[in-house]
């Protein structure tokens, strides 16, 4: 994995009370890093999400010394984990779920009871300076938000009780057939929402898909007759998603691990610590094939009935990628769209070799990818006319690997 920081969130028990625990990755080992706690009471960090080595934001709640349940927020400048302030809505505030772009923009989901037993949704949102309440809609008397994912300052989803959409001023309720535990969106037009609902007595997958309009309901499978449950789900393309969670008969549960490949759902083997409870409560793709999921499962044999950290990752192959559009032999002229298909990949870079350039390949363009392959459009008029050869360079962190060229003529 390189550089690459991964971190895990939680807590954990010292002297009866629960405390933040946070883990790194520091591409061959885990360590438990220093992090702070904002009461002597519980302390409970439930999300994380890292714009870049040097900035991440991870939340949850604490229980003050009133008993109220306050907000926390937690922040790492690349050397330190320190508390931000946060504002509540409430006496009793959590956030569940966060989404970071930048250093600058963050936006962090939840819920707050205003009295009684009615809960609403809490959305705040970083501007690099201070955290604060964004105004969100409720649909019902227990409304409550567990996953965000935000493509860019104008748009994030929102899942929960139901499912909410940004739109870059205003969160309003999505007509969706149910909510979810766990979103990823690609881009603004490209979102994966997981979950579970009940059947009677029994409990199975839920999955929906945001094509930019529309949330329709994917089937997907379930490993168990009697519980099965998806927690967090991490997209890497729009033919690429990893969804986790855990099934089992109603006493003990396993690992539960499903893969999409933009038709299907299926089930994909997976490990478990314990003959108990195993569960995977978050998931972190950058590839196709590497990913990175994390819970929690009870070890009889060093404490029983205490849940333990779980982690589990997968293996990350080298990426693959071909040329789609132009086809070879092709003459261009003005602008033009160029066209590939990539496997494992993070990143797809069309290269231009030959003429005045030689073997020094000079980049036309980083695409984007789309419903269609990773597209992207260039103008032709940018380099002399002549012969060239062209190539899609697709990246991860294994490294990179080039397609075989297309021979193109631009004459302009």
């Amino acid at each position: 994995m390189g550089a690459m920081t991964w971190v895990l969130t939680g807590r954990q028990s010292e002297s009866g009370a629960a405390q933040t625990l946070v883990e790194s990755w520091n591409g061959s080992a885990w360590t438990v890093a220093g992090s702070p706690n904002a009461s002597t009471q519980t302390n409970q960090l439930s999300a994380v999400s890292c714009s870049g080595p040097a900035f991440c934001v991870a939340v949850g709640y604490y229980i003050d010394a009133n008993g109220q349940y306050d907000t926390l927020v937690e922040s790492w400048n690349g050397s330190a984990w320190t508390i931000a302030p946060s504002p509540n809505a409430s006496t009793q505030n959590s956030l569940q779920g966060v989404s970071c772009l930048t250093p600058t923009w963050c936006t962090a989901v939840g819920n707050y009871f205003a009295g009684g037993s009615t809960s609403d949704t809490l959305i705040e949102s970083w501007n690099g300076s201070a955290w604060t309440i964004v105004p969100s809609p409720n649909s019902s008397t227990q409304n409550f938000l567990q996953g965000v994912s935000c493509t860019g300052p104008k748009f994030c989803a929102a899942v929960g009780s139901s499912i909410e959409l940004w739109n870059g001023s205003t969160w309003t309720i999505a007509n969706a057939p149910r909510g979810g535990t766990g979103v990823s969106c690609r881009t603004r037009y490209a979102c994966m929402a997981v979950g579970s609902y009940n059947i009677g007595s029994n409990t199975v997958t839920w999955t929906e898909l945001w094509n930019g309009s529309t949330w329709t309901v994917v089937p997907s499978p379930n490993a168990s007759p009697v519980q099965n449950g998806l927690q967090s789900v991490s997209c890497t393309g729009i033919a690429a998603c990893v969804a986790v969670g855990s099934y089992g008969n109603g006493s003990n549960l396993q690992t539960l691990i499903e893969s999409w490949n933009g038709s299907s759902w299926e089930i994909v083997p997976s490990p478990n610590a314990s003959l108990q409870n195993n569960q995977l409560a978050g998931v972190s793709c950058f590839t196709r094939a590497g990913c990175l999921a994390v819970g929690s499962y009870d070890a009889s044999s060093v404490n029983a009935n205490v849940p333990q950290t779980l982690v589990e990752r997968s293996f990350n192959p080298r990426p693959s990628t071909s040329v789609l559009i132009p086809s070879s032999g092709a003459t261009l002229s003005g602008m033009t769209y160029l066209d590939a298909t990539a496997t494992d990949a993070t990143s797809v870079a069309f290269v231009l070799f030959g003429d005045s350039y030689g073997f020094l390949g000079q980049v036309l363009c980083i695409a984007t990818p789309t419903f269609y392959g990773y597209l992207c459009s260039w103008n032709t008029t940018t380099v002399p006319n002549g012969s060239y050869t062209l190539l899609s360079v697709a990246s991860n962190l294994a490294g990179s690997a080039f397609s075989s060229g297309v021979n193109i003529t631009v004459k302009n």
